[in-house]
């Protein structure tokens, strides 16, 4: 959990309060748990928003709006669609890669070649000069390595998004389980739950929350953007 104005990690402090009232001579002493910013606390920074905030309000804001995410779920994702777009981004990816085997080989053919004139060079029967087959060996080497690289980037994409791919429908049913059990969590259990779901929330005046929710998760959501939008806790 973050300041929102300062963007520096807020603390949980314990806040006791003891008094005795004159009137009766009834003592209070109470403790509540609150939010710190940190940075303004120590003045690290010129920090405009509040100092602390009620840990029990906010808590109970990011509830609500996580139920509130939970009743706008999608139906299960379509395994059909999804498997048609990775082939035709996987055949996409197969194309690019062809070319750039191409280019590889191609390359890769013309080093060999050059470094078959390093002989015929120091006999003084090249067309090239020492110093020119040395560059030119050196630009098509890094022509290569530049080639094996987005060849090597291109796989990994295809690797991660078959990897993605196959944790879809898992992810799913673990969502949709949290969102069976969520209302009837313990406060512990629901933290739990917000803290896979969440990947940042920030705190501003007035207690208006802003809430982030990993990606991985915000396509099963509908209206996410709606919901946080009016995420703001009432005074």
């Amino acid at each position: 959990m973050f300041c929102g104005h300062c963007g520096g990690r807020l603390t949980s402090i314990v806040y006791r309060e003891k008094y005795t009232r004159k009137k009766d001579g009834t003592v209070y002493d109470r403790s509540q748990l609150k939010y710190l910013c940190y940075h303004k606390s120590r003045g690290l920074c010129k920090c405009d928003g509040q100092s602390t905030y009620v840990a029990e309000r906010v808590d109970a804001a990011v509830v609500e709006l996580i139920h509130q995410m939970f009743e706008n779920i999608k139906d299960a994702p379509d395994e059909g669609d999804i498997q048609k777009r990775f082939a035709k981004e996987s055949a996409s990816s197969k194309a690019q890669q062809t070319k750039l085997n191409l280019e590889l080989k191609k390359n890769s053919d013309q080093l060999l070649k050059l470094q078959d004139e390093i002989g015929a060079t120091l006999t003084g029967d090249s067309v090239y000069t020492p110093e020119q087959l040395s560059t030119a060996i050196k630009t098509v080497e890094n022509r290569i390595v530049n080639i094996k690289d987005k060849i090597e980037r291109l796989q990994n994409e295809v690797n991660c998004k078959k990897a993605s791919l196959e944790q879809i429908r898992p992810m799913f049913e673990q969502f949709v389980r949290w969102a069976r059990d969520f209302d009837t969590c313990t406060i512990e259990q629901k933290k739990m739950i917000i803290s896979r779901l969440v990947t940042r929330i920030e705190l501003h005046k007035d207690y208006e929350l802003t809430v982030e929710l990993n990606e991985e998760y915000q396509k099963f959501c509908e209206n996410w953007v709606k919901l946080t939008e009016s995420s703001v806790i009432s005074a």
